[in-house]
């Protein structure tokens, strides 16, 4: 590989990891569901709701 190559090759995978890390860290704005209590969920769970 030439040194343009390389150069390209390590920028894309340190780009990715920045994005990577971003992503983890970042706050989620919208969450799809609802927080519940775990006494709840198992609740559910049990009744068939949850599955």
């Amino acid at each position: 590989m030439n040194n343009l190559t390389k150069n390209l090759v390590l920028w894309l995978v340190i780009a990715m990891v920045l994005m990577a890390v971003f992503n983890n860290f970042a706050p989620e704005q919208n969450r799809s569901g609802q927080e519940i209590d775990y006494s709840v969920f198992l609740d559910e769970v049990e009744r068939g709701t949850i599955e």
